[in-house]
């Protein structure tokens, strides 16, 4: 998965993001109490209409368990 994310492109990561949430069974608020970023914010993430700052991506993967680095 590291190697995944390393190659991933702008348009990839919303793909990756919302495959990740829901391979673990999470729903979007789920998602969002357990890295503080908003449902919003990791819809529109999700669907490439914005792009997460590394800090965001970072909060993210933390709270879906995958290593980023």
């Amino acid at each position: 998965m590291v190697k995944e994310i390393k190659r991933l492109n702008e348009a990839e990561i919303g793909r990756v993001l919302k495959r990740l949430r829901t391979e673990k069974g999470l729903t979007l608020k789920q998602l969002a109490d357990m890295s503080g970023v908003t449902q919003s914010a990791i819809s529109r993430y999700e669907n490439n209409k914005r792009m997460p700052t590394m800090i965001v991506l970072y909060a993210l993967m933390n709270a879906l368990e995958v290593d980023l680095f």
